[in-house]
């Protein structure tokens, strides 16, 4: 015999099924529910499990889940109301026995438990044989598996490379996951001399030879642009001789270059110290905050204070800048440096011997323990302050942030912080993305590169920069250069990263610039001289040779004076000279002279160049030889008349025909707004050129993002760009239906979609168009269609099993006394009830859902009568709560169809019972006023969300059954609602998560009397 737990969340049915299961004399325990079956499972083991598939807060199969956690050995039987539900197949696909369709029959019931009691005994049998037989042979395999599994381990797990060579110098073994990276096939080397291998490195020879005289050594050679990191060692013969080398290799090749690229970020952050605008001062703070030392100081910061370097670098911070005690400063800085909290010394008054100005600071703490000062000169500021009393905040944000967009996160990577400039760049105010991530401010291509960095640096520690591209809030890429840092909180435990960035695309394009002018100058048709200040030439280029005759060799050091032909005075040059070191741009055309003696007519400009102090220290001057010019001029003035007449006419024809090609434009772009089908139309290379807003809503892109780009790109789906790409080979239109997952979306969407060829007006084909119509609600219909008839099979089969199961008992069993036969005809009378309820339901919803209305048989009945009534009928429902009543003494009459409230007041009280699972007082008064009555039933379960409350008189509505598992057709309170609005009445839900609901039905008063 076996040990048997049945569960089942209704009282009838556990009894039923024990009392069948005790007449094969197996030892039955029962549970109203998943806790208390979890309970006894780990108080005692249990050979069979028989369980309800759907259970109050856990189903069957999650119980099978947990049942499977703590012994698998136990059998476990569903029942079930349908059986050929995906449920009850994927019960047994995870390890169920079998299951039992309701209504279960007590032969089915009693061979399906003996089956699994025989099986659990057949495999305790096997369990304790192959126990034997495997200890047996697990000692002679432990050893040689051990080793055999460490060795493969090491060779096919870890990147390396494990070689041999012989006497030779040749390859006898090559192999290991290592050999990947090389690109190479290991048996193509096998014999290769090794020294043919890294052709081109001289060391390798060498390092052979070492081998061979018996040293063991680690060594690092280059081979096919890999760096392989390699320990070589001599393997010897029985006698002593070296006859082999072996070697592991590891590929290190990309160690090289971060250290190397790592070079190169620190020599770019330190560029990036030294040019900042504002005063930057690195302090270490020692002795627990007594001592306070300048490390460094950046190139604004000596000309802020006017102090250079090498006076203020190693010297205590109140030696050089004895203020810094009365303003506040070195106290925040004792304070950054103890908190790690960044702080803001409000504008303030700085008084030295070489300087008087107002200063604001911000201080931060690096990881590396130092404290940081960013700080700028804001005296025109504050002169200014009172007349500028409305750009204030304007002013304090840009003192409040530091020019570059900067943020910080905590361990997870969710934002705690950021900057204005991070704002402006994001496009995103702080308080929006305060505890986002960065997915949910970046499209995914570049929130993956910055996600991937951050769980690195997070990884590693310390600090982290590199370069990359970013999407700017108006679309734009931009060139960015990242610093990173971990940082600490007060008890050293990892608190998160800091970052900041600084936009590169401007000075990479400077950059780029600067060669394209130089180029520029260089390949200039016009003569271009530079001189300095007093006009004294340093460079000139071709362009200026071939026009004057001197070459640069012969300028350098001289004046422009050498052009001079003396047909320019003394006053022509003073008044050019004076509107150039005003710092204006002269231009005019002068009478030169060239090497040779000939005269010349120039044209020359002549532009001030400024230093970073904002002074003239260079004049560029440009030449152009105009003298054939000045021959032509006048043949061109008398055409210019002429000229200006055409131009005119062919302005307002081209302006006349842009304004019809913008008509039309805005003709198209309304129509594709005004489809609500998604649109997509490609090219003949698959290239998206129109995208409407619908197409962009369903895919989750932006059409700005994916212009001209492949649909490989855009679309994410496979099968919908397959079908796509087929549409420019097909003879006619193409259709697909797909399943599609939002990004922002836990909701999946169900498309239709159709693609066909466009065909220009000469028969030619120039792409394909591709209409997608969003058909997730019908999918939803018939998935609310589905359920009805999975809920209501299974809600028609439970009463019926107990209903079939104890009346099998009556005709089978003729031992039963009177009491038992009273018990279980009273359980059938019980089950006929809720079934008939569930009967009335479907048949009321038939007929709202057709159209006809509540057909009632009104009467006069007593209020208090008809709540007692319903009340001793429930209480025969449930043995896990309790009834407490409220009447009023006053009796109090209604005119109502009494059989309808009855109806309407016993599915408010079974779902008070389904969602208060742990059991409890349900709480059922009333009372009345002037002119209405009003029934309410309180309990105090689960309760709903407020988004729940509005949708409980929806037809099929119901609660997640993956929280509640409450059962039900989802139709109850939908007739609920339709027979108290029949009676001109209505119903009230007040309901609150984990504190329980309350439901109010109010009837008009027909009469009130006297006690």
């Amino acid at each position: 015999m076996a040990s048997v737990l049945i569960v089942d969340d209704e009282k009838g049915m556990r009894d039923n099924l024990e009392a069948f299961l005790k007449l094969d004399g197996h030892e039955v325990r029962t549970a109203a529910d998943v806790e208390s079956a979890l309970e006894q499972i780990k108080g005692g083991k249990f050979d069979v499990v028989v369980s309800d598939i759907i259970m109050p807060r856990m189903s069957g199969v999650a119980l099978l889940q947990k049942v499977r956690e703590y012994n698998p050995n136990t059998q476990f039987i569903l029942i079930t109301g349908e059986p050929n539900v995906k449920t009850a197949s994927e019960a047994v696909r995870l390890g169920a026995f079998d299951y039992i369709p309701k209504p279960v029959r007590g032969a089915d019931l009693r061979q399906v438990v003996n089956a699994a009691a025989e099986s659990v005994r057949r495999q305790e049998k096997m369990r304790q044989y192959q126990s034997s037989l495997e200890g047996r042979v697990e000692e002679s395999h432990r050893a040689l598996e051990l080793s055999e599994e460490k060795l493969r381990t090491v060779i096919n797990h870890i990147p390396i490379i494990l070689w041999a060579l012989d006497e030779e110098g040749r390859m006898t073994l090559c192999e290991g996951l290592g050999m990947a990276s090389l690109g190479i096939d290991p048996a193509a080397i096998i014999g290769m001399k090794i020294t043919d291998l890294y052709a081109g490195d001289k060391f390798v020879s060498r390092d052979i030879e070492r081998a061979f005289a018996g040293e063991t050594f680690r060594t690092t050679h280059f081979v096919r642009n890999t760096v392989l990191d390699s320990f070589v060692t001599a393997f010897p013969d029985l006698h002593g001789k070296v006859r082999a080398v072996i070697g592991v290799s590891l590929d290190v090749t990309e160690r090289h270059r971060a250290e190397k690229a790592l070079q190169e970020s620190e020599e770019r952050f330190k560029e990036l110290f030294r040019s900042m605008r504002s005063g930057v001062v690195i302090y270490a703070v020692e002795n627990e905050g007594k001592s306070v030392t300048i490390k460094d100081i950046n190139t604004a910061a000596e000309a802020l204070d006017r102090v250079p370097r090498e006076e203020t670098v190693g010297r205590e911070l109140l030696e050089v800048f004895p203020c810094a005690a009365q303003t506040g400063f070195l106290e925040k800085i004792i304070r950054v440096w103890k908190t790690g909290l960044p702080e803001h010394l409000e504008p303030h008054l700085v008084e030295t011997e070489k300087i008087t100005c107002w200063r604001e600071n911000y201080i931060y703490r690096l990881p590396s323990g130092e404290v940081i000062s960013i700080f700028d000169d804001v005296s025109e500021r504050k002169k200014f302050e009172d007349r500028l009393q409305e750009q204030i905040q304007f002013l304090e944000t840009v003192l409040d942030t530091i020019p570059n967009p900067f943020y910080y996160k905590d361990t997870e990577r969710r934002y705690l912080g950021c900057n204005a400039a991070y704002e402006e760049f994001i496009g995103k105010p702080r308080a929006e993305l305060l505890g986002d991530t960065v997915y949910s401010l970046l499209p995914l291509q570049y929130a993956e590169i910055v996600d991937e960095k951050d769980v690195e640096l997070l990884q590693n520690g310390g600090k982290q920069t590199y370069s990359t591209k970013l999407l700017r809030a108006d679309g734009e890429v931009r060139d960015v250069f990242f610093n990173k840092a971990t940082f600490s909180r007060p008890d050293g435990s990892m608190g998160g990263l800091v970052g900041i960035f600084r936009d590169i695309t401007d000075f990479n394009l400077a950059q780029e610039q600067i060669r394209l002018q130089i180029s520029a100058l260089e390949a200039a048709a016009s003569g271009i001289a530079i001189t300095d200040y007093e006009g004294v030439i340093e460079w000139v280029n071709p362009a200026f040779t071939s026009l004057t005759g001197y070459s640069l060799e012969e300028t350098i050091g001289k004046k422009l004076s050498i052009l001079d032909s003396g047909h320019q005075n003394e006053d022509f040059y003073r008044q050019m000279r004076s509107c150039i070191v005003s710092g204006q741009i002269w231009r005019g055309e002068l009478i030169n002279k060239r090497k040779d003696g000939s005269i010349y007519f120039e044209e020359m400009s002549i532009t001030p160049v400024y230093n970073q102090l904002g002074e003239i220290n260079h004049f560029v001057s440009v030449k152009n030889d105009i003298t054939e010019r000045k021959a032509q001029e006048e043949k061109i003035r008398e055409y210019s008349q002429d000229l200006a007449r055409m131009v005119e006419e062919r302005t307002i024809n081209l302006n006349r025909s842009l304004k019809d090609t913008e008509q039309a434009r805005d003709r198209i772009d309304a129509i594709l707004k005004s489809v609500s089908d998604g649109l997509i139309v490609t090219d003949n290379f698959q290239r998206v050129i129109i995208m409407n807003r619908a197409a962009e809503e369903m895919l989750g892109i932006r059409f700005s993002q994916i212009i001209n780009r492949s649909i490989d790109f855009a679309i994410r789906d496979m099968e919908l760009r397959k079908e796509m790409k087929s549409a420019l080979e097909a003879d006619g239109p193409r259709h697909l239906e797909f399943r599609w997952q939002k990004d922002n979306s836990q909701k999946p969407m169900f498309v239709t979609a159709g693609m066909s060829k466009i065909v220009d007006k000469d028969g030619r084909q120039t792409g394909t168009v591709t209409i997608m119509h969003d058909v997730t609600h019908e999918h939803e219909i018939d998935q609310i269609k589905n359920e009805l008839i999975s809920t209501t099979a299974h809600e028609l089969r439970t009463p019926l099993t107990a209903i079939r199961g104890f009346s099998e008992l009556l005709l089978t069993r003729k031992d039963l006394d009177w009491d038992e036969k009273t018990q279980y005809l009273k359980y059938i009378n019980e089950q006929s009830l809720k079934l008939d309820s569930v009967i009335k339901d479907l048949m009321d919803l038939s007929r709202l859902q057709s159209g006809e209305p509540l057909k009632l048989t009104v009467d006069i009945c007593s209020l208090n009568e008809i709540v007692t009534d319903i009340v001793a009928q429930m209480k025969n429902m449930t043995d896990r709560h309790s009834f407490e009543l409220d009447l009023p003494t006053e009796p109090v009459l209604i005119k109502v169809d009494r059989d309808r409230i009855l109806h309407a007041l016993r599915n408010v009280i079974s779902n008070a019972i389904k969602f208060y699972p742990s059991g409890g007082p349900i709480n059922v008064c009333s009372s009345f006023d002037e002119s209405e009555v009003q029934i309410c039933i309180e309990d105090h379960g689960i309760g709903m969300e407020p988004e729940v409350v509005g949708k409980v008189f929806d037809i099929f509505y119901k609660a997640d059954i993956s929280t509640t598992a409450a059962e039900g057709a989802g139709i109850g309170m939908s007739i609920v609602k339709q027979i108290i609005d029949a009676h001109g009445g209505r119903v009230l839900i007040d309901s609150k998560p984990q504190k329980g609901t309350k439901v109010c039905i109010r009837l008009p008063l027909y009469k009130k009397m006297n006690a």
